[in-house]
């Protein structure tokens, strides 16, 4: 991991070996930093680009942690530094296995194993378990028992179970990429070799340097830059691996909408998204299995598609059918309806207690200009009459508010606004109706 893992003589001399291993650390981290830039550029970015820059980021970590230890040996000499660099190191080391792990989860298409919340503070809490126990190690001395520059290290007893797990997550992210790569058949030669970089050519320089004590020269730059550019070539620049499919799995099982292929020979969906399985399937079964897609494509042309409406399983659906080209398949998708004629079956029934409301006002209206008339026509009456005529122009004016807010009603499609207006329309003819009933009472 660093470079006290063997026994170094004269550590605090410097050696031209440091110096090569400073001038191969400063040349990568550039050239990653560059790397990591160009790939920043990318206007598409899906979860394989997403995890792929993760472990850029997390092996640029781990190297610059070794700079800093060369720095150390070579500038400042004091073991507190070279204590931080030491565990700086685990940072990045912890992080690019977790990172490798789960970009080959999305590399292989196991994308909704990779999405799940639970999983990933799984996976992520070996790289915070690694870097809080080197970090805090002075208080328990659980990681090292010795840790002092130039001289060998004394493990402690959490230290080889949480590199244990370290290792676990990089070769459990190998193990899938192999079994994908098998399971494909795709240019198998060259993703196994591309895919067994990253995880092997680093383990094989650490064992070499553990077991021989040759901890001199820093071989991980190279090894890392070799790793990346294989992963990047097999994946980005070759597109030996099938990320597409990867990448749309993932966007299919986040839309809200049912996306599914259905065989007309076999009379059945072969693909259903997430939401179509977890909410749709008996309701999209019974779509199938029925006379429905024979009647509605049955004339669809090559270049065409169709769509009609239907219900089945209690949900209202609006489906798009498209062919492909050549193929007895169909693309399909399935738009829930439901809440929304819902929602218009409710907003009708305001409309129609609204009008019904404004029809009895309206009769109203009539009834008191009649009687007006009546009263103007008498000598006797004026007292009554300029009552009536107080109730005629206050009738005339909630009659004007409610087809304002009529109007208001029909144009606006906020629910809590069509409410609100609605309840303001019922409460001004309630009152306007007891108005013009206590007036006529009192005249009687």
């Amino acid at each position: 991991m660093h470079e006290t893992l063997a026994l170094i003589g004269g550590a605090t001399s410097l050696e031209p070996y440091r110096i090569l291993n400073f001038i191969t650390q400063i040349a990568f981290l550039a050239f990653s930093l560059v790397f990591i830039a160009n790939l920043l550029k990318k206007p598409v970015r899906s979860p394989v680009w997403i995890w792929f820059v993760a472990l850029c980021v997390g092996v640029w970590l781990w190297v610059s942690g070794r700079l800093m230890e060369s720095i150390v040996y070579i500038f400042i000499k004091d073991n507190a530094y070279y204590v931080f660099a030491a565990n700086y190191q685990y940072i990045g080391l912890s992080l690019s296995a977790a990172t490798f792990f789960m970009w080959n989860l999305y590399v292989a298409g196991k994308g909704k194993i990779a999405d799940n919340i639970a999983f990933r503070i799984f996976v992520f809490s070996v790289p915070v378990s690694v870097t809080i126990t080197a970090f805090t190690n002075t208080l328990h001395q659980l990681f090292y028992t010795k840790l002092v520059m130039g001289e060998e290290v004394a493990h402690g007893p959490l230290f080889s179970p949480l590199i244990a797990a370290i290792y676990a997550e990089l070769f459990a992210g190998y193990i899938i990429a192999i079994i994908d790569i098998l399971k494909k058949r795709e240019k198998i030669a060259i993703r196994l070799l591309a895919f067994s970089a990253m995880p092997l050519f680093p383990v094989i320089a650490l064992t070499v340097r553990m077991f021989t004590k040759v901890d001199q020269f820093d071989v991980t730059p190279m090894v890392a830059a070799v790793s990346f550019f294989c992963l990047y070539l097999v994946v980005f620049r070759y597109k030996y691996v099938n990320i597409s499919k990867a990448s749309i799995d993932t966007i299919m099982a986040q839309t809200a909408h049912c996306v599914l292929i259905y065989d007309k020979p076999a009379k059945r969906f072969t693909y259903l998204n997430h939401i179509s399985e977890e909410k749709y399937l008996l309701a999209l079964t019974e779509l199938a299995e029925g006379n429905e897609f024979a009647q509605h494509t049955g004339n669809m042309g090559k270049d065409s598609s169709v769509s009609w409406e239907c219900t089945h399983g209690g949900y209202d659906f609006l489906i798009t059918c498209i062919p492909y080209t050549g193929r007895e398949v169909t693309l399909v998708t399935a738009i829930d309806l439901t809440e929304y004629n819902r929602d218009i079956k409710t907003l009708n029934e305001k409309i129609t207690s609204l009008e019904k409301a404004n029809k009895n006002l309206t009769e109203q209206s009539a009834n008191i200009d009649a009687y007006i008339s009546a009263l103007h026509g008498t000598g006797n009456l004026r007292q009554n009459a300029e009552r009536l005529e107080s109730v005629y122009k206050n009738t005339n004016s909630v009659f004007k508010t409610i087809r304002e807010n009529l109007i208001s009603f029909t144009e606006d499609t906020d629910t809590d606004r069509q409410d609100a207006l609605h309840s303001t329309n019922m409460k001004l003819a309630s009152e306007c109706l007891l108005e013009i009933r206590e007036t006529i009472r009192g005249l009687q």
